[in-house]
């Protein structure tokens, strides 16, 4: 009995994976007959990309003698190409002097705000030692007026960095480059 359900089970699985491999096939050749009508995609070797760091076109130019007026043609589209990367280059030059700039007075303004704050912790840690000669001599400074202080410019410290982060994304600056030494 017991073997007679394990046959039937086996012969249930057997006929399943037929029937998937069957269907299988039928995908793969609906696939083929949808691929037949489009033609070949081009194939890039590292020949392809070695000539393209070479600077050299992708594909074989025609001889300038056999081309006649369109060698012409090409030489001035050639000055051409070479005139406008080197206004682009220009511009993004002009742009990163423009970007140093802005980054140098946040970066002034990063560091005040920073020894400022080093001053004010200093100056409570100061403070704080000498506590105990304050009870004796009411006029002096308490320590209680640093906190609101060293919070004050730690907020202004990071409005700073959010300010330079806002600065570099308007001239767009990649993220590396907008970041200011801490």
């Amino acid at each position: 009995m017991v073997t007679r359900q394990l046959l039937t089970l086996f012969a249930c699985l057997a006929f399943t994976n037929v029937a998937i491999a069957q269907s299988l096939q039928t995908a793969a050749d609906k696939q083929k007959a949808r691929r037949q009508g489009r033609p070949a995609p081009k194939v890039f070797t590292d020949e392809d990309l070695a000539r393209v760091k070479a600077g050299a076109p992708s594909e074989p130019q025609p001889a300038p003698e056999s081309a006649g007026v369109a060698a012409g043609s090409e030489a001035s589209e050639t000055e051409d190409r070479a005139r406008k990367q080197a206004n682009e280059d220009a511009q993004k030059a002009e742009k990163e002097r423009e970007w140093e700039t802005a980054r140098q007075g946040h970066q002034a303004r990063y560091d005040a705000a920073k020894s400022e704050i080093a001053r004010l912790r200093s100056a409570q840690a100061q403070c704080q030692k000498n506590a105990s000669y304050m009870m004796a001599y009411p006029a002096m400074d308490d320590c209680s007026s640093y906190p609101p202080q060293i919070k004050a410019k730690e907020i202004e410290l990071r409005t700073i960095e959010d300010g330079a982060a806002d600065d570099a994304r308007r001239r767009g600056v990649l993220p590396g480059k907008a970041r200011l030494t801490k």
